[in-house]
Formats: structure tokens, C-alpha cells, sequence
């Protein structure tokens, strides 16, 4: 009984063990539960937010690698554009006719250019393209070794095709010798040069003085080596220059001043300092008012020490304008002419306006000048004949010794003109007919070397060509910028001599447009013509494109003398 009341009035475990376990049965629970979030809930969302993240990254990457394709195609096509044409012989002949006109724009009269010659395209010089090779397997089959012969070697492995390799560009190498030139010329040239268009660049470049220092400043020789580039799968096209250009800026920046190189000549020591000039007007030039009565304006140029606040006034007197002192601006110094003149103007009427200028310095220059009235408006001149048909081809010869030779008779001036050319050079020599039988050279007629010239002063008739081939009977020759309606317009009538026109000698006539014109101009591919002996200028036989691409390409090679078998005659 009592062993009973001891064991129901006691409790093995007391309240505040029973808390502990509680808490540890908590924390186990608790412990638990973390470890199985972790693995279960954090550690995968970890996973894919890291996994998102290279997906991202490598998004970018993608989008910046597209970016950067997009960026280097409009880089290529630029390049592309700035090429040359593809055909060597076009780009060789355009690019030597862009070199001359560079030259004489500079004002360079003694260059020669000898011929081009294409570089060898290799590396490293030239980078290779790797293209596909078309004998290359489509698939790969699965390396399996083949078995080693007993007491033998392993067999070579087989021989896989390798990829094609192409140069990326084909180099023109061209040279400029330049002598008798000064440093105002060269840079002239040089900033000229850098302006252009083209993927071409100088990689050697030699000045030298000939002569003394203290002599004149034109003793510069330049020697100049230039390379020209045609890229792979350059665009096609007939003429030199890009269809749009654009100024390079490799040198030749706008925001340049090149002067100073020619101020600080290098060669002949730096340009003298300019020392204070005295006060100074410049002259007049006469003004014609048209008959409208609108005004006219005149500007006072002065120069020197004390022209900044110098004061000027202006008289008029005579019989066109009102007589007293004009109007003048202070700023721009600009005289303002009243409009004076109508139908019923005299001609005659013409007014003196007299200028005074005084420096900040006292000292006073005079000027003055005339104010007329336009005449009325004359019709104008008809145009005078055609005399193409008097033009002819009368002689055609050769010698043992290369020399060819042809003379054209113009019986309507009367001229003469005659070609000869000893290798590949063409001479055009022009003379007019003093006496009966005694002919002049005319000494007006300067033209480059081969240019052939018809003008004079009483008919339409100018044209101009460049000298190409001589064949066995016919002369073969290149006319450009002329349009087809300009050789059909004009009626075919031919001339005879003209009367007393045999002392009448023929002004200088403008070069020709493909060898001394603007760029615009020579790029156009010329018009060959063959000129058969016998017929006139009228009577010139128009050469199909592939027989003027066959007579060029043979020029080209072997000088101006084409067989007529060579020339497809």
C-alpha cells in the first residue's frame, strides 16, 4: 500500500525538463528543416539564378558579336567602295590619267610616270582569305585506325584537303618623278593626293634639292612610290572614282593649314617675314550697269600701315549718274552705285566716279573709275559651217626602223597636221600654209603629247581626240565627253578651200578632256574611232566596245603600232 502511494505521487520528469526537450525537439525540427530548405528549396533557386545569368551573358555576347558583324559589313562595304575597279588595264590607265591631272593642278609641268607594275600579292605582305575547298569531304567518318602488317609500320594517316588561300587585294605599284619644282607645288600635290578617294597610299618618298640654296626655290626633284590597291570582289565599274565620294581624312584634313610647310622650306630655309607695306588703294575695275535700273555696289580694298580706320569718299560726275558725293558703307567700305539706264539711255552716257582714301596717318590715295551703260542685246552669231567633210587622212607610211607617220590636210583653213610615234610615243605637230608650198609650225599649238586638235575661228567644227594605234591604213583615235547627239546633229556637208584664209593662223585650242581635264571628265570610257586613209573627219568608222578593249589592251603591252590582224580589223 505504501510501495502504491509513492509511485502515483511522483513524476520522474520535472516541468522544466519537460521545457528543455520541448526546445530540443524544436530545434531538431527547426535544424532539420533549414537543411532539407537548403538542398532542396535554395540551392536549386541559386542554381537557375546562375544558370540565368550565363544565359544572359551569353546573350550579350551574342547581340555584341551580331553588332560587331553588322559594324565591319558597313566597314567592308566602305572599303569596297573606295577600291579600284577590278579590271587592272582600266584601273592602270585611269589611275596614271588621275596622277597627271593631280600634277598639273599643282602646277608641275617636268613629271614623268613610267609604267605600273602589279606586286607580288604573298605574305605577310599581302593577307590570304581562307576559302572553302570544294574537294573537302561533307562529312567526316569516324578515325579507325588501321591495322599495323606484322613486322612492319603503322600506315601514314590519309591526306585531308585543306582549305583554299587567295590574296585579299592585288597591290599596283606606280612611280611620279617630278623635277624643277618647288616646295609650294609638292605640297600642292601631296594635299591633293591625300584628298582623293581611293584605297591607295606613298610609301617612299625622296626630295631633293639640285641647286644652291641661295638660288632660285624651283630646284626640288621628288621621286614618288605609290601603292594602289584592288581588293577581292571589288565592285564593278568603268570609270576610276567611287560613284559617291567622299574626302579621305588619311592627311589631308580640312582643319590643316599646309602652308606652313612651304613657310618653313625645309630646303631653301624659312620664307622672309612680310615687313609693314605703306598705304595703299587698290585699283578699280570699270563697272556696267544694266539696263534695268538696279544698283550696283563697289568695294574699297585698302592695304598697309593705317588702312583699319582709314575714311573714304566717293564723287560722282559725268553725264550718266547725278553728279555729288555716293553713298559708302563704313563697315564693308563698299560704294553704292544708283541704278541709272534705261531703253532710252544713250550708249554713250558714262560717268567718272573718283575715289579718296586717307589713312589714320594722314596720307591720302586716289583712284577712280568708269560707270557705262550695258548696250543693248545683239542677236547672236550663227554658227558658222561644218568642215568636217574638208578634214581628211591623206598620208600613212612607215619605216624600217619603227617610225610611223601620218599627215591630215585640212583644205578649208588650209592646215596640216602630222603624226609620228617612235615606240610608245605619239607627236602631234600642227602647220599652217604660208606661200603655196611653204608650211609653217604653228607655234600656238600646245597640246600634251598625242592630243589631236581641230578648231578655228570661223566654223563649228571642234573636236579633239587622243592619238591611239596606227594600223596598215587607218589611224586609230579616242574622243571623249562628246555626246552622240552633238555627232549627228550637225549636217554632212563637207567644204572646200577656203579663200584668202591661208595667212589666218589658229588660236591655242583647249586640251583634251580624257588627258588634261577634271576627273569628272576622264573618267567616261573614250569612244574609238578608226580613221581609214583616204576619208575625212566626217567619215570616222565608230570601233565596237571589244575591238577598242582588244586595240587597248595591245597598246597597252606593245606600243601605239597595231597590226590590222592584232587590232581584228
Amino acid at each position: 500500500m505504501a510501495t502504491d502511494t509513492l509511485r502515483e505521487g511522483s513524476d520522474p520528469m520535472t516541468s522544466r525538463e519537460r521545457t528543455l526537450a520541448i526546445l530540443l525537439i524544436g530545434l531538431i525540427v527547426l535544424g532539420g528543416g533549414s537543411v532539407l530548405g537548403y538542398y532542396f528549396v535554395y540551392s536549386p533557386l541559386q542554381d537557375k539564378y546562375a544558370a540565368a545569368e550565363k544565359l544572359q551573358t551569353e546573350a550579350n555576347d551574342l547581340e555584341d558579336k551580331a553588332d560587331a558583324v553588322v559594324g565591319a559589313r558597313a566597314k567592308i562595304a566602305a572599303v569596297k567602295r573606295q577600291s579600284l575597279p577590278p579590271d587592272i588595264n582600266l584601273a592602270k590607265a585611269q589611275y596614271k590619267l588621275m596622277l597627271e591631272q593631280l600634277l598639273r593642278t599643282a602646277n608641275i609641268k617636268d613629271f614623268k610616270i613610267p609604267d605600273m607594275r602589279i606586286l607580288d600579292s604573298r605574305p605577310p605582305g599581302t593577307p590570304e582569305l581562307l576559302l572553302p575547298n570544294p574537294n573537302a569531304p561533307t562529312t567526316a567518318p569516324a578515325a579507325t585506325p588501321a591495322p599495323t602488317p606484322a613486322g612492319g609500320t603503322a600506315p601514314a594517316p590519309a591526306a585531308t584537303a585543306q582549305p583554299l588561300k587567295k590574296p585579299a587585294y592585288t597591290r599596283l605599284e606606280f612611280k611620279v618623278e617630278v623635277t624643277k619644282a618647288d616646295i609650294w607645288q609638292i605640297v600642292d600635290f601631296l594635299k591633293a593626293f591625300y584628298e582623293v578617294d581611293l584605297l591607295h597610299q606613298i610609301t617612299t618618298l625622296s626630295i631633293v634639292r639640285s641647286n644652291k640654296v641661295d638660288a632660285t626655290r624651283s630646284g626640288l626633284n621628288m621621286t614618288a612610290t605609290i601603292e594602289a590597291i584592288i581588293l577581292d570582289k571589288a565592285e564593278d565599274r568603268k570609270w576610276l572614282l567611287p560613284p559617291t565620294p567622299t574626302k579621305a581624312a588619311v592627311l589631308a584634313s580640312a582643319a590643316r593649314d599646309y602652308s606652313f610647310i612651304a613657310w618653313k622650306d625645309m630646303f631653301y630655309g624659312v620664307l622672309p617675314s612680310a615687313t609693314q607695306q605703306p598705304f595703299a588703294l587698290r585699283s578699280f575695275d570699270n563697272v556696267v550697269l544694266s539696263r534695268d535700273e538696279k544698283a550696283a555696289e563697289v568695294r574699297v580694298r585698302l592695304s598697309g600701315e593705317g588702312s583699319k580706320d582709314a575714311k573714304v569718299v566717293a564723287t560722282a560726275s559725268g553725264s550718266l549718274l547725278p553728279e555729288g558725293e555716293l553713298k559708302i558703307d563704313p563697315e564693308s567700305r563698299t560704294i553704292t552705285i544708283p541704278g541709272a539706264g534705261t531703253e532710252e539711255t544713250p550708249d554713250d552716257a558714262t560717268s567718272t566716279i573718283s575715289v579718296v582714301a586717307t589713312s589714320s596717318e594722314g596720307v591720302t590715295q586716289k583712284g577712280s573709275f568708269k560707270v557705262t551703260v550695258r548696250p543693248p542685246d545683239k542677236p547672236p552669231t550663227p554658227p558658222g559651217p561644218d568642215i568636217s567633210g574638208a578634214i581628211k587622212l591623206v598620208i600613212l607610211s612607215g619605216r624600217s626602223d619603227g617610225l610611223q607617220k601620218a599627215v591630215i590636210y585640212d583644205a578649208a583653213s588650209p592646215f596640216k597636221y602630222e603624226l609620228t610615234t617612235t615606240g610608245k610615243n605619239v607627236e602631234v605637230l600642227k602647220y599652217w600654209q604660208a606661200t603655196g608650198k611653204n608650211w609653217k609650225k604653228d607655234l600656238d599649238y600646245e597640246q600634251p603629247a598625242g592630243v589631236l586638235t581641230f578648231s578655228d575661228e570661223f566654223s563649228r567644227t571642234k573636236r579633239t581626240f587622243k592619238v591611239i594605234a596606227f594600223e596598215e591604213d587607218a589611224v586609230v583615235i579616242s574622243e571623249s565627253g562628246r555626246s552622240e547627239s552633238a555627232k549627228t546633229d550637225a549636217p554632212k556637208k563637207s567644204f572646200g578651200p577656203r579663200t584668202g584664209s591661208s595667212s589666218t593662223k589658229q588660236g591655242p585650242a583647249n586640251p583634251l578632256a580624257l588627258v588634261a581635264g577634271n576627273l569628272a571628265i576622264a573618267a567616261p570610257t573614250p569612244i574609238l574611232y578608226r580613221w581609214t586613209l583616204g576619208k575625212s573627219l566626217l567619215e570616222l568608222t565608230k570601233l565596237t566596245p571589244e575591238e577598242s578593249k582588244t586595240i587597248l589592251k595591245r597598246v597597252a603591252a606593245d606600243g601605239p603600232i597595231v597590226s590590222a590582224i592584232s587590232s581584228g580589223k
